[in-house]
């Protein structure tokens, strides 16, 4: 159904039409980009052609016919191999959530863990969920982009003055 809708009303992705095709606006670009949104962009394609955007040899031009030739799924991978190597310490029990392992043991089958000593230093990362500090909940787009831009702006901010202090 939502495709049906979609094919009479267009894909809702902010878009301009420059020599008969369409440009997409991506999230963190300025600029409009050729990129495909297969059946949405189909649609939106649909969509300027019933405008009378679009000549027929335009529209013609630029309809795909979207053919899946296979995909395949990251997860398998863990059990086409016997072992695993450098996977840099996120197995471990004290970094590794119950219900995480669970799924490598029982789903992917992993029997044995064997754990080595990193060659890097310890981990500096002072990430914690539950401070609101670290997770903050934007109102909307332009205030997600403002977060962004104070977060770097605090990161860079120097942590001493001149003087050493």
């Amino acid at each position: 159904i939502q495709k049906m809708h979609t094919a009479k009303g267009g894909s809702n992705k902010p878009y301009i039409l420059r020599d008969g095709g369409l440009l997409y606006k991506q999230e963190g670009h300025d600029e409009y980009r050729n990129v495909t949104f297969r059946y949405l962009t189909n649609a939106d394609y649909l969509v300027e052609f019933d405008r009378g955007n679009l000549t027929e040899q335009q529209l013609s031009a630029r309809l795909v016919l979207h053919i899946e030739g296979g995909s395949f799924s990251y997860a398998k991978f863990p059990t086409m191999f016997k072992h695993i190597l450098g996977v840099t310490g996120t197995l471990a029990d004290d970094k590794l959530p119950p219900q995480m392992k669970n799924i490598l043991t029982q789903m992917v089958g992993v029997k044995d863990f064997t754990y080595c000593p990193s060659m890097y230093h310890e981990q500096k990362r002072d990430f914690e969920p539950t401070n609101p500090n670290y997770v903050r909940l934007a109102k909307d787009e332009d205030e997600y982009y403002n977060l962004i831009v104070d977060e770097i702006e605090n990161r860079l901010s120097p942590t001493t003055n001149i003087e050493g202090e």
